[in-house]
């Protein structure tokens, strides 16, 4: 670099110090700032993508299947009901076509 364009080579040595200081400073601060940590902002908005994926792409699929899960539920039960306990009541009382002691429960 040519020294007579280079205003620091050219100045007095206190206003060399007073620059070099000054980029010290400013180089310290770049430093620091890239070496810190995620502000809780930006925690947040990496935690908030995966939350929106799960919630509009799996969210849907999961609760179809709860409500698939109830329909094969009360499918069993009901054929619980119809092959267990409906012959064991017609077996008690054979007269009756709707046998009022029946041990079928209605609780749930």
């Amino acid at each position: 670099m040519d020294s007579a364009r280079c205003p620091v080579r050219n100045s007095p040595p206190a206003l060399k110090e007073i620059v070099m200081k000054t980029l010290r400073t400013r180089l310290a601060r770049s430093l620091a700032r890239a070496h810190r940590g995620m502000t809780l902002l930006e925690i947040m908005n990496r935690a908030r993508d995966p939350g929106l994926v799960m919630g509009l792409l799996v969210g849907p699929k999961v609760m179809a299947a709860f409500g698939k899960s109830k329909i094969d539920t009360t499918k069993i039960k009901l054929s619980q009901y119809a092959n267990e306990a409906y012959p064991q009541c017609r077996r008690t009382t054979p007269t009756s076509s709707a046998p009022r002691s029946c041990p079928i429960s209605t609780s749930r």
